[in-house]
């Protein structure tokens, strides 16, 4: 009998790969739906501020402006990583209006007047985003958070006197408080300049799928879910402060991801549109051209 079983496991083990080939190839099965991520627009590497490797001086101004050399008119994009992600479609659309692009982002380093309080290479990236727009004086202002991530305790966003939000509700508005204060802070930089800011996209849990074979999926997430309910009170507060600025509109990527009930990471024909949870690929930028076309069009003159 143990003869036996020892036999019947050797072969279930010599036909495991061919069992595995047969599933993925004949079967449409997978053992994971393993996403092919973009490396984070080699075009714009060596585009970031101080990490948290506390690199000095790894953003320089000439390796990350794109676009037409010497145009009279320029764009400056600050704000945390997902300024990387958008930056791609932003080039796109100021190519054809032969204007620059000056990309700054940070990794983890959301354009708020304070910083994730556990996040100490962020002390001076506000300040030197400030820096920037004030030397480059640009013909227009983009800023990209992911503000919705301040939820987490590590990243929690201090108030003013230094505080640390507890609750839920806190956290929301101690993040939204230094954003007023960075759009006031910009504001007094750059008075007349048109800004645009760039909301979150959904966030799409990439998950290894628990058993062995599994057919391949979309990742999405439901409307209905908590994640995408607390990005919308994020999003919600965004558009209220928002509102009390002149010539500062919105823009938010949903409406290329998400549909009636759901939002996916993949668009209709199966293509990647994000390179992780939290950030569009170059694709996935690429969707966002034609309505930065259309902010420059309006705005700049």
């Amino acid at each position: 009998m143990i003869r036996r079983a020892l036999l019947l496991w050797v072969a279930v083990v010599a036909a495991l790969p061919a069992l595995m080939m047969v599933s993925s190839t004949k079967l449409g099965l997978n053992l994971v739906d393993e996403i092919l991520v973009d490396s984070r627009l080699p075009t714009l590497s060596g585009c970031f501020g101080r990490d948290e490797n506390d690199r000095e001086n790894s953003w320089r101004q000439n390796l990350c402006t794109f676009g037409t050399k010497n145009a009279g008119r320029k764009i400056v994009i600050v704000g945390d990583s997902t300024v990387a992600s958008i930056t791609d479609g932003v080039v796109a659309a100021a190519a054809s209006e032969e204007i620059s692009v000056i990309s700054f982002p940070s990794r983890g380093c959301t354009f708020t007047s304070r910083f994730p309080h556990s996040y100490s290479w962020c002390k001076d990236y506000f300040q030197n985003a400030i820096d920037l727009i004030a030397t480059v004086r640009p013909d227009g202002l983009i800023i990209s958070n992911y503000l919705s991530r301040m939820d987490l305790s590590d990243r929690r966003i201090p108030f003013s006197n230094g505080q640390l939000p507890q609750s839920r509700q806190q956290r929301l508005e101690s993040t939204i408080f230094s954003l007023r204060e960075a759009l006031l802070s910009a504001r007094e930089v750059v008075s007349e300049v048109p800004i645009l800011v760039v909301h979150e996209v959904p966030y799409i849990p990439f998950r290894r799928p628990s058993l062995l074979f599994n057919r391949a999926s979309r990742p999405q997430v439901s409307r209905d879910s908590r994640s995408y309910r607390r990005q919308l009170e994020y999003i919600s507060e965004v558009k209220r402060v928002v509102s009390e600025f002149e010539n500062i509109s919105t823009l938010n990527p949903e409406k290329f991801i998400c549909g009636t009930s759901s939002c996916s990471a993949k668009a209709a024909d199966g293509q990647w549109l994000y390179m992780d949870s939290y950030h569009l690929n170059p694709r996935g930028s690429s969707l966002l051209t034609g309505e930065f076309k259309r902010w420059m069009a309006r705005s700049i003159s």
